[in-house]
Order: structure tokens, then sequence, then C-alpha cells
């Protein structure tokens, strides 16, 4: 089997250096690696992988490739990739972050696998809390816009999804969770024609000693265990404000007594 993996997804995306969709492909380009590697399969699997040759790209991940043998084909867009697979003969072509494939048609003999992480663009496309979370011009119009087009902005929003849908004769499709599968199968029928299958992200080990975490609290003038530890994202979709907001008025009612 050939397999051709999507580096491009582990890459930065705009203004942002990482997200929580490339996070997710460089964990599970380090699972597959490990699976492969303690399995008789690796013998029969060829790696290669496609990536953005003018963005930045990991150099532990570059040489894990190496070590790997995996081959990787860099390119200028996304146009390229089907190229790439009827250059190297693949039999499957895995994204994590799929949608900027939408637009293009892959060739027959190659079975696209993918992750969808969420609808949120169209079961809360907007909210009132996004006005706390504006850093810029570009995002102030992209929401008023989004308002302001309303039903034709999920419309727009739900094409793409079908688009994806129409990328390759044979596809398959991972969710992280229940409730993204689900939401997939009430929203698109075509779905209904495409495996769906639902595994959770792969854990990330990070070996951190006694004297790290004792040195984080000492230098944030904390107590041991005096306080919260919030894990979020500074974006309104995250929840993160509303969680502050919820602090507040516990503090307010004289439920909660900890430093926040």
């Amino acid at each position: 089997m050939i397999l051709l993996y999507d580096l491009i997804a582990a890459q930065p995306e705009g203004s942002s250096p990482v997200s929580g969709g490339g996070e997710y492909a460089v964990r599970i380009f380090y699972a597959l690696l490990e699976q492969l590697s303690s399995n008789t399969e690796k013998n029969k699997t060829a790696l290669h992988a496609v990536y953005d040759r003018d963005k930045p790209i990991d150099k532990a991940m570059l040489e894990r490739a190496k070590e790997q043998s995996m081959v990787l084909h860099p390119v200028q867009n996304t146009k390229d990739v089907p190229g790439i697979i009827e250059k190297i003969g693949a039999d499957k072509f895995f994204s994590a972050l799929p949608m900027r494939f939408r637009n293009l048609h892959l060739p027959d003999h190659c079975e696209f696998i993918y992750t969808i992480h969420g609808l949120r663009p169209l079961e809360l496309p907007w909210d009132k809390m996004e006005w706390h979370y504006f850093y810029s011009i570009k995002s102030v119009v992209r929401h008023c816009v989004s308002r302001l087009l309303g039903k034709y902005y999920i419309r727009a929003r739900k094409r793409d999804f079908e688009l994806l849908f129409s990328v390759a004769n044979k596809q398959q499709i991972i969710t992280v969770s229940k409730h993204s599968r689900y939401s997939l199968l009430s929203m698109f029928p075509k779905a209904q024609d495409i495996p769906i299958h639902t595994f959770f992200s792969p854990p990330l080990e990070r070996n951190y000693s006694d004297e790290t975490g004792a040195s984080i609290i000492e230098r944030l003038n904390l107590e041991p265990r005096s306080y919260y530890l919030v894990i979020s994202a500074n974006r309104w979709g995250k929840n993160s404000y509303r969680l502050i907001q919820v602090f507040k008025q516990l503090i307010k009612r004289g439920l909660l007594k900890r430093k926040i």
C-alpha cells in the first residue's frame, strides 16, 4: 500500500503558528509512524507526505520522516496534490484538515481519508460573545458579513462540506467525537453513504518534573491548591470569556473564595 500524508495541516495557517487541528495532525503523524514501526505492516506500506514548500515545518517531524524512509513532496499549492497522487500511485491519502482540498477531484484509484473535527460553522456560526474577541478590522468585517448575510452565509459553509464529500469516489471520514458524527449524519444525507469512524485524539505525552510545576506556581505567586487552571484558547468558540463571567458571579454571590 502507498499512503500519502498531508503535512500541510501541520504547518502554520495564517497568522497562527499552531492550531488545534494542526496539533492533531502532528499527533496523528507520530502515532502513525509509531504504529508502523512496531508492526509488520511497515514492510507493506510505502510512506509519502506533501508539505507546503513556502511555509515552515517542524524539523523534528522532518527528521522522524527521514528515519522512517518517508518520501517528502514539496508543493506550491493544493492543486499539485492530485498530480503527486498520480505520480506515486497512492492508494490512500489522509488529511487532518481536509477543507483546503474541497475544490479538487482526486484520482479514482485513491481513497481519501480525512478528519472532520466539528460543524461549529453550521451549528453556531456566530454568538454575541464574539464581540469580546475582536483583534483586527478583518475579524470585525468577517463577523458583520456572517451576521448580515445570515442564511446565505450558512448555506455557503454547508456547500463547503458538500464539495468535500465529492472530492473522491472512495472516502472514509474520521470524527473526534460522537457529537460530530451525529451532526454530520443529521445535516448531510450524503454522508450516510460514507463510512464514518469515531476515534478520539491520540494522547500527547509531556514529562514535567515536580520542580517544573513548583517553579511555575512560584513565578505566578500562587499558593499550591489555591487556584483553578483553565486550558483554552483566545477564541469565542472556546468559551473562556463565559467562564470568567461565571467565576465573577460565583465570587459576587460568595460561593467562591479562591483567587482567580
